[in-house]
């Protein structure tokens, strides 16, 4: 009977070694598997040896001497995340075929309690990472319909302006358009910031929020108080240039103006 299990514990040690070897390796490995057998009875031993009550003490302290370093890091993680409750949200009218017509970047500073908010022209001409991991120059617009929609649609801004984007929010185009009071050719021409800056509040915006596909925390969400928060539109139509390209007609926002904005976008979310 041991034989046959010691045999079982030799073919199973096999598997994982190459099915040509020497008589050396032979009696290496039986060795090997000896010595295995041995640990595991001493260990046994020591367990009878010291006692039940013992045995688990000891269980308890290897166990949180394993457990103790990863709490402690969780917690210290989680402190670090809180140290600054300032966040961006990138908000998305989406069109079918997972494209995204109008593209509102906003920037929430928690100390001041003051949102930016900037319109994102939905022709603008940017590098776009396909679900093959390529890099192709297309309009924003199409974003979403070369990767994995939403997501491809934020790390495509985020590149574009060199910030982080914590969360999106998805609603469908016309529902947006019609809540800011903005016609297709408005968002066509990008012709945004006026009624933009007239209808987009924090109670609206928070109203869109729950009737949408997000991935905003409820923490996150609660950060939004209607009351004390002021919103301001970041206009960058100075620094947008209009391009024809095989035909197709692009808009490209000027490297000054991309360094501008981000630089405010990065010192309002620090």
């Amino acid at each position: 009977m041991k034989n046959k299990k010691f045999g079982k514990e030799l073919f199973s040690y096999l598997d994982d070694e190459e099915l040509n070897f020497t008589e050396y390796d032979r009696k290496e490995t039986i060795t090997k598997i000896k010595k295995k057998r041995n640990s595991r009875s001493d260990f046994k031993g020591l367990f009878q040896s010291i006692g039940p009550v013992t045995a688990t003490f000891l269980v308890i302290i290897l166990s949180l001497g394993v457990l103790l370093p990863v709490i402690y890091s969780n917690d210290d993680n989680q402190l670090a995340s809180h140290d600054n409750n300032s966040f961006s949200v990138l908000l998305m009218g989406e069109e079918p075929r997972n494209r995204t017509s109008l593209n509102l970047l906003l920037a929430y500073n928690s100390e001041d309690k003051t949102m930016k908010v900037v319109p994102v022209p939905r022709d603008t001409y940017v590098p776009i990472q396909n679900g093959n991991g390529e890099t192709i120059k297309d309009k924003l617009l199409h974003a979403g319909a070369y990767g994995a929609g939403p997501k491809t649609v934020m790390a495509t801004v985020s590149q574009l302006f060199d910030i982080p984007i914590d969360y999106y929010v998805t609603i469908p185009a016309e529902r947006l358009a019609k809540s800011l009071s903005l016609t297709k050719n408005d968002i066509k021409r990008n012709n945004l910031v006026k009624e933009i800056k007239n209808n987009l509040s924090i109670s609206k915006m928070k109203s869109l929020v729950k009737q949408s596909k997000t991935n905003m925390t409820k923490g996150q969400f609660n950060n939004l108080d209607s009351k004390s928060i002021s919103v301001e539109i970041i206009d960058m139509r100075e620094g947008i240039n209009e391009k024809m390209i095989e035909g197709i007609y692009y808009v490209e926002i000027e490297e000054d103006m991309l360094a501008e904005t981000s630089n405010v976008l990065q010192e309002h979310l620090d």
